[in-house]
Protein backbone atom coordinates (compact mmCIF):
# COMPACT_ATOMS: atom_id res chain seq x y z
CA UNK A 1 0.00 0.00 0.00
CA UNK A 2 1.61 3.30 -1.08
CA UNK A 3 1.29 6.29 0.90
CA UNK A 4 -1.29 8.23 -1.21
CA UNK A 5 -3.72 5.20 -0.39
CA UNK A 6 -2.86 4.88 3.18
CA UNK A 7 -3.20 8.52 3.94
CA UNK A 8 -6.79 8.08 2.12
CA UNK A 9 -7.62 5.39 4.64
CA UNK A 10 -6.56 7.28 7.74
CA UNK A 11 -8.65 10.16 6.44
CA UNK A 12 -11.56 7.94 6.41
CA UNK A 13 -11.15 6.41 9.44
CA UNK A 14 -10.80 9.95 11.37
CA UNK A 15 -13.81 11.04 9.37
CA UNK A 16 -15.73 8.31 10.85
CA UNK A 17 -14.41 8.51 14.21
CA UNK A 18 -15.35 11.64 14.45
CA UNK A 19 -18.55 10.60 13.05
CA UNK A 20 -19.60 8.71 15.68
CA UNK A 21 -21.37 10.75 18.17
CA UNK A 22 -23.46 12.12 15.37
CA UNK A 23 -24.36 8.50 14.08
CA UNK A 24 -24.75 7.50 17.58
CA UNK A 25 -27.48 10.21 18.04
CA UNK A 26 -29.17 9.50 14.92
CA UNK A 27 -29.33 6.30 15.57
CA UNK A 28 -31.08 5.50 18.89
CA UNK A 29 -32.76 9.18 18.92
CA UNK A 30 -34.19 9.57 15.81
CA UNK A 31 -34.33 6.50 14.40
CA UNK A 32 -35.06 4.32 17.45
CA UNK A 33 -37.74 6.46 18.03
CA UNK A 34 -39.26 6.80 14.77
CA UNK A 35 -39.50 2.63 15.53
CA UNK A 36 -40.38 3.23 18.73
CA UNK A 37 -43.35 5.29 17.62
CA UNK A 38 -44.48 3.33 14.81
CA UNK A 39 -44.80 0.37 17.25
CA UNK A 40 -46.66 2.02 19.94
CA UNK A 41 -49.27 3.44 16.85
CA UNK A 42 -50.20 0.12 16.17
CA UNK A 43 -50.83 -0.88 20.11
CA UNK A 44 -53.51 0.08 22.40
CA UNK A 45 -50.79 1.78 24.81
CA UNK A 46 -51.42 3.51 27.87
CA UNK A 47 -48.54 3.98 30.62
CA UNK A 48 -51.05 1.97 33.26
CA UNK A 49 -50.61 -1.21 31.80
CA UNK A 50 -48.38 -3.08 29.25
CA UNK A 51 -49.12 -1.84 25.42
CA UNK A 52 -51.71 -4.06 23.87
CA UNK A 53 -51.01 -5.08 20.04
CA UNK A 54 -54.39 -4.29 18.06
CA UNK A 55 -52.64 -4.48 14.49
CA UNK A 56 -54.00 -1.15 12.49
CA UNK A 57 -57.02 -1.23 14.24
CA UNK A 58 -55.53 2.56 15.50
CA UNK A 59 -55.19 3.76 11.86
CA UNK A 60 -58.33 2.30 10.40
CA UNK A 61 -60.34 4.32 13.13
CA UNK A 62 -58.40 8.00 12.31
CA UNK A 63 -59.17 7.26 8.79
CA UNK A 64 -62.63 6.22 9.25
CA UNK A 65 -63.43 8.70 11.94
CA UNK A 66 -66.04 11.43 10.73
CA UNK A 67 -63.65 14.32 11.49
CA UNK A 68 -60.64 13.55 9.57
CA UNK A 69 -61.30 14.93 6.46
CA UNK A 70 -62.14 18.46 8.33
CA UNK A 71 -59.02 17.78 10.36
CA UNK A 72 -56.87 17.02 7.57
CA UNK A 73 -58.17 19.97 5.36
CA UNK A 74 -57.74 22.58 8.59
CA UNK A 75 -53.74 21.01 8.65
CA UNK A 76 -53.26 21.53 4.79
CA UNK A 77 -54.84 25.28 5.18
CA UNK A 78 -52.71 26.15 8.10
CA UNK A 79 -49.99 24.74 6.13
CA UNK A 80 -50.44 27.11 3.14
CA UNK A 81 -51.22 30.09 5.26
CA UNK A 82 -47.69 29.11 7.26
CA UNK A 83 -45.24 28.20 4.49
CA UNK A 84 -46.47 30.98 1.98
CA UNK A 85 -45.92 33.89 4.41
CA UNK A 86 -42.79 32.30 5.59
CA UNK A 87 -41.09 31.38 2.44
CA UNK A 88 -41.94 35.29 0.75
CA UNK A 89 -40.97 37.37 3.98
CA UNK A 90 -37.87 35.75 4.49
CA UNK A 91 -37.02 35.96 1.25
CA UNK A 92 -37.39 40.26 1.26
CA UNK A 93 -35.48 40.47 4.59
CA UNK A 94 -32.90 38.71 2.85
CA UNK A 95 -32.80 41.03 0.22
CA UNK A 96 -33.14 43.98 2.54
CA UNK A 97 -30.72 42.89 5.07
CA UNK A 98 -28.09 41.95 1.57
CA UNK A 99 -28.31 45.59 0.35
CA UNK A 100 -25.97 46.51 3.47
CA UNK A 101 -28.03 49.20 4.97
CA UNK A 102 -27.13 51.07 7.96
CA UNK A 103 -27.66 49.20 11.13
CA UNK A 104 -28.10 45.81 9.62
CA UNK A 105 -26.48 44.09 11.96
CA UNK A 106 -28.94 45.27 14.94
CA UNK A 107 -31.84 44.25 12.48
CA UNK A 108 -30.83 40.67 12.34
CA UNK A 109 -30.55 40.16 15.93
CA UNK A 110 -34.32 42.28 15.78
CA UNK A 111 -35.43 39.72 13.24
CA UNK A 112 -34.10 36.58 14.93
CA UNK A 113 -34.35 37.47 18.60
CA UNK A 114 -38.28 35.56 18.40
CA UNK A 115 -36.56 32.44 17.07
CA UNK A 116 -34.61 32.37 20.59
CA UNK A 117 -37.33 32.80 22.48
CA UNK A 118 -39.28 29.65 23.85
CA UNK A 119 -42.54 29.09 22.13
CA UNK A 120 -44.62 28.69 25.11
CA UNK A 121 -43.82 32.28 26.18
CA UNK A 122 -44.13 33.26 22.56
CA UNK A 123 -47.87 31.65 22.40
CA UNK A 124 -48.96 33.37 25.80
CA UNK A 125 -48.29 36.40 24.93
CA UNK A 126 -49.80 36.30 21.78
CA UNK A 127 -53.01 34.99 23.75
CA UNK A 128 -52.82 37.89 25.69
CA UNK A 129 -52.05 40.42 23.36
CA UNK A 130 -54.98 39.29 20.92
CA UNK A 131 -57.88 38.54 24.13
CA UNK A 132 -61.02 40.42 22.71
CA UNK A 133 -61.16 41.63 26.43
CA UNK A 134 -58.53 43.41 27.49
CA UNK A 135 -55.59 42.62 24.46
CA UNK A 136 -53.03 45.53 23.43
CA UNK A 137 -54.20 44.98 20.09
CA UNK A 138 -58.53 45.47 19.85
CA UNK A 139 -57.17 48.43 22.54
CA UNK A 140 -54.98 50.21 19.90
CA UNK A 141 -58.32 49.21 17.51
CA UNK A 142 -60.31 50.50 19.94
CA UNK A 143 -58.48 53.61 20.19
CA UNK A 144 -58.99 54.55 16.70
CA UNK A 145 -62.78 54.02 16.73
CA UNK A 146 -62.41 49.94 15.10
CA UNK A 147 -64.34 47.14 17.12
CA UNK A 148 -61.32 44.36 17.51
CA UNK A 149 -62.72 40.69 16.49
CA UNK A 150 -62.75 38.13 18.96
CA UNK A 151 -58.89 37.26 17.32
CA UNK A 152 -59.28 33.72 18.93
CA UNK A 153 -62.93 32.85 19.57
CA UNK A 154 -64.18 33.50 15.75
CA UNK A 155 -63.83 30.06 13.52
CA UNK A 156 -62.82 32.24 10.52
CA UNK A 157 -59.85 33.89 11.95
CA UNK A 158 -57.91 31.16 13.96
CA UNK A 159 -56.37 29.92 12.03
CA UNK A 160 -54.71 32.59 9.95
CA UNK A 161 -53.91 33.97 13.37
CA UNK A 162 -52.14 31.24 14.35
CA UNK A 163 -50.37 31.15 11.16
CA UNK A 164 -48.90 34.53 11.95
CA UNK A 165 -47.84 33.97 15.15
CA UNK A 166 -45.75 30.71 13.78
CA UNK A 167 -44.90 33.50 10.70
CA UNK A 168 -43.67 35.85 12.98
CA UNK A 169 -42.07 33.14 15.44
CA UNK A 170 -40.04 31.54 12.56
CA UNK A 171 -39.09 34.29 9.74
CA UNK A 172 -36.12 34.79 11.31
CA UNK A 173 -34.86 31.81 11.25
CA UNK A 174 -35.00 30.92 7.18
CA UNK A 175 -34.00 34.66 6.83
CA UNK A 176 -30.21 33.94 7.70
CA UNK A 177 -30.70 30.71 5.97
CA UNK A 178 -31.60 32.65 3.07
CA UNK A 179 -29.41 35.04 3.73
CA UNK A 180 -26.59 33.02 3.90
CA UNK A 181 -27.49 32.06 0.22
CA UNK A 182 -27.39 35.18 -1.48
CA UNK A 183 -23.94 36.26 0.17
CA UNK A 184 -22.31 33.08 -1.46
CA UNK A 185 -23.73 34.28 -5.04
CA UNK A 186 -20.76 35.91 -6.97
CA UNK A 187 -20.75 39.68 -6.76
CA UNK A 188 -19.26 39.65 -10.20
CA UNK A 189 -22.76 38.68 -11.73
CA UNK A 190 -24.36 41.89 -10.24
CA UNK A 191 -21.45 43.98 -11.95
CA UNK A 192 -21.68 42.78 -14.69
CA UNK A 193 -25.34 43.21 -14.65
CA UNK A 194 -24.93 46.58 -13.72
CA UNK A 195 -22.52 47.87 -16.64
CA UNK A 196 -24.96 46.20 -18.98
CA UNK A 197 -27.98 48.80 -17.01
CA UNK A 198 -29.87 46.29 -15.28
CA UNK A 199 -31.77 47.69 -12.59
CA UNK A 200 -32.32 46.16 -9.42
CA UNK A 201 -35.67 43.91 -10.20
CA UNK A 202 -34.18 42.53 -13.30
CA UNK A 203 -31.35 41.44 -11.11
CA UNK A 204 -33.14 39.82 -8.47
CA UNK A 205 -35.08 38.01 -11.80
CA UNK A 206 -32.09 36.97 -13.32
CA UNK A 207 -29.18 36.26 -11.16
CA UNK A 208 -30.73 36.61 -7.74
CA UNK A 209 -33.43 33.78 -7.87
CA UNK A 210 -32.09 31.43 -10.26
CA UNK A 211 -29.19 31.12 -7.90
CA UNK A 212 -30.81 31.43 -4.79
CA UNK A 213 -33.69 28.66 -5.68
CA UNK A 214 -31.69 25.57 -4.15
CA UNK A 215 -31.65 27.93 -0.25
CA UNK A 216 -35.64 28.49 -1.38
CA UNK A 217 -36.40 24.87 -1.93
CA UNK A 218 -34.77 23.71 1.47
CA UNK A 219 -35.91 26.50 3.55
CA UNK A 220 -39.36 25.72 1.85
CA UNK A 221 -39.41 22.14 3.14
CA UNK A 222 -38.36 22.86 6.40
CA UNK A 223 -41.15 25.49 7.07
CA UNK A 224 -43.40 22.46 5.68
CA UNK A 225 -42.27 19.69 8.02
CA UNK A 226 -42.16 23.01 10.90
CA UNK A 227 -45.56 23.53 10.12
CA UNK A 228 -46.81 20.20 10.07
CA UNK A 229 -45.15 19.47 13.50
CA UNK A 230 -46.19 22.63 15.21
CA UNK A 231 -48.23 21.84 18.33
CA UNK A 232 -47.33 24.11 21.60
CA UNK A 233 -48.27 26.80 20.16
CA UNK A 234 -52.18 25.76 19.90
CA UNK A 235 -52.17 23.80 22.90
CA UNK A 236 -51.08 26.67 24.94
CA UNK A 237 -53.28 29.33 22.77
CA UNK A 238 -56.46 26.98 23.13
CA UNK A 239 -55.73 26.38 26.78
CA UNK A 240 -55.55 29.78 27.67
CA UNK A 241 -58.65 30.79 25.56
CA UNK A 242 -60.46 27.93 27.52
CA UNK A 243 -59.50 29.31 30.82
CA UNK A 244 -60.22 33.21 29.72
CA UNK A 245 -64.08 31.72 28.91
CA UNK A 246 -64.30 29.37 31.72
CA UNK A 247 -63.34 32.20 34.11
CA UNK A 248 -65.92 35.01 31.68
CA UNK A 249 -68.83 32.28 32.50
CA UNK A 250 -68.23 31.73 36.38
CA UNK A 251 -68.46 35.30 36.82
CA UNK A 252 -71.50 35.93 34.50
CA UNK A 253 -73.19 33.20 36.33
CA UNK A 254 -72.29 34.48 39.78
Amino acid sequence: MNKVKRYKLRESIEAYIMLIPMLLGLGFITVGATIGAFYVSLTDYSVRWPPNFVGFRNFINLFTHPLFPRVLSNTLYYVVLAVIPSVIFAFFLALILDSKIKGHGVFRVIFFWPVVASMTAVALIWAFMLNHSFGLINYLLNRIGVEGPRWLADTSLTLPVMALIFVWKWVGYYMVILLSGLQNIPNDYYEAATLDGAGFLQKTRHITLPLITPSLFFVTIMVMIASFQVFDQILVITSVMCHHNLHNYRIESL
